[in-house]
């Protein structure tokens, strides 16, 4: 007999290049994912009730180069994405509508990854965390930004120790 945790009851095709991250909205069967689509359905709500064919409930396509973080806020139902190019994008749950998208970090000549995202417990600010080391805080309401901190790469560990 094969245990249940390796053989999942269904299985969907989230993104048909890469899936980055994921998040739960509020309950066990609404799942958003980040990632990378050739359709440009790179941040996708899913609802894992629902049949197969009809598992996908609502899609965004704010990250030309895909998604590559996703943060959820369930006090005031928004979504936080980062994109592959440093940008960052702000849905509104309850309408199913991006409410905002800007440039959060910079480097590379199109901008850092943003890795990780994270919202204070009163969903008042947000961190995000860039590829190049960068973590900024930014008000949520008023996308006022703070740098907070530079943290250089890591050397590469020495041999022969």
């Amino acid at each position: 007999m094969t245990p249940f945790f390796l053989s999942p009851p269904q299985t969907y095709l989230c993104h048909n290049k890469t899936i980055s991250d994921f998040t739960f909205l509020g309950s066990s069967s609404l799942v958003m994912t980040a990632g990378h689509s050739a359709d440009h359905r790179n941040v996708v709500l899913w609802d894992t009730l629902m049949p197969t064919k009809k598992c996908l409930v609502s899609s965004f396509g704010a990250h030309e180069h895909g998604a590559a973080s996703i943060a959820y806020g369930p006090l005031n139902q928004i979504v936080i994405t980062g994109g592959k190019k440093g940008e960052v994008a702000i849905y509104d749950m309850r309408q199913r509508l991006q409410r905002d998208r800007f440039q959060a970090h910079e480097g590379g000549g199109s901008g850092a990854a943003v890795k990780a995202i994270a919202l204070d417990p009163g969903e008042e600010f947000f961190a995000t965390g860039s590829a190049d080391g960068d973590i900024k805080v930014r008000g949520e309401r008023d996308i006022c930004e703070f740098f907070l901190i530079n943290l250089p790469p890591c050397p590469p560990p020495r041999s022969g120790h």
